[in-house]
């Protein structure tokens, strides 16, 4: 038994949540103690609590604070006095490398979100990405595609040691009996998830007027609702605004069909999340998404802009009942094979282990 802090600047609803929140329930089952950092006043707040689990909250919100915030983690962290500090993003692991490490430091990078900021804006953030991954005893990547980016930008050479742990959940739980939508969208509406284009695609699928589920909230929301509105298109869609995860799940049971057109992604866990419900996933083939979703079997890919594709696809499985059933069940045997929960928890807690140690090596994932 070892007490643990994960820690997680960002804590609305969303997967890099629901991936440290399910981790830590599960090293606290095999007896690990578990302090979970967070925002505070924050969804994850009132989660990890209902879970029974210790938390802490302070205010990541603003980077312009990082060493202030450092300050309050050095402080915190001496007085929790862990065995392991696991931190989980770079608004979590900036302010951490900024102080002396009482015990060892994991950084799990989920995404390498700096590779979309604007000049200028971006050679800061890949510093400060440096720094995170220098300061680590070891640097866990999330996906295939985010450990190729670390090498191609010479980030790995920095890092005392590295290991592919890919995320796995969980969707026990109470689950729509009945289909009540054709199409499902989850995650926030932001530019990342591309939202607004599902306005494009329904219209792309007229005459047909399938139902959409968008199950999320964001800053995106009042103008995706206008464009649905001014398109005559609003009566087919649910807009549910943020949601807690046991909610998001249970209206994602309830839809025949995923989609989930991002520009950008780490290892998304709603993917995940759909292929374990037995639900087929119309995604954009970029990094990430092109991991989980096996193309043809489990579902389709897309070209990211690719409008009349989306429509297309979508509109196959819809009409084609045994194509949509075949895609279920592979889908569901798939991800009971590629992410077990059990496995994702016994590379954690090799890491932790290796690294109280000074096993300082390639962990394997």
């Amino acid at each position: 038994m070892a007490r643990i802090v994960q820690i997680v600047a960002d804590g609305r609803p969303g997967g890099g949540t629901t991936a440290v929140l399910t981790l830590s329930g599960l090293l606290a089952a095999r007896g690990d103690e578990i302090v979970l950092v967070t925002q505070q006043d924050s969804y994850l707040v009132s989660q990890t609590r209902q879970a029974g689990l210790r938390v802490v909250g302070l205010d990541f919100s603003s980077r312009k604070q990082s060493i202030r915030l450092a300050v309050q983690l050095w402080r915190l962290l001496n007085e929790i006095d862990p065995a392991i500090v696991h931190v989980h993003g770079g608004r979590a692991a900036l302010p951490m490398a900024l102080i002396p490490h009482p015990c060892p430091v994991i950084y799990t990078v989920h995404g390498f979100h700096f590779l979309h900021k604007r000049p200028g804006v971006y050679q800061l953030a890949y510093l400060a990405e440096a720094l995170c991954i220098a300061r680590a005893n070891c640097t866990v990547l999330v996906s295939d595609a985010d450990y190729a980016v670390a090498k191609r930008l010479h980030l790995l050479r920095l890092s005392r040691a590295q290991s592919v742990i890919k995320n796995a959940v969980s969707v026990n739980g109470q689950m729509a009996i009945d289909k009540q939508y054709d199409i499902g969208f989850v995650g926030r509406l932001h530019f990342q998830k591309n939202p607004l284009i599902l306005v494009d695609i329904l219209k792309a699928m007229r005459p047909a007027r399938p139902s959409l589920c968008v199950i999320g909230g964001g800053d995106l929301a009042e103008e995706l609702e206008t464009r649905l509105v001014q398109e005559g298109l609003r009566e087919q869609v649910h807009l549910t605004g943020e949601c807690d995860r046991t909610r998001a799940l249970h209206l994602l049971s309830a839809c025949r069909l995923m989609v989930l057109p991002s520009r950008w992604e780490g290892h998304p866990i709603a993917l995940i999340e759909a292929m374990l419900l037995g639900i087929p996933a119309v995604a954009s083939d970029i990094s990430g998404n092109n991991e989980i979703v096996v193309d043809g079997q489990t579902g389709y890919l897309v070209p990211p802009t690719d409008v009349n594709g989306y429509a297309d696809r979508l509109l196959e499985l819809l009409e084609d009942d045994s194509l949509r059933a075949r895609m279920e069940v592979d889908a569901r045997a798939i991800a009971a094979r590629d992410y077990s929960l059990d496995r994702m928890v016994t590379a954690y807690r090799a890491i932790y282990d290796g690294v109280a140690m000074g096993v300082f090596q390639e962990l394997p994932a």
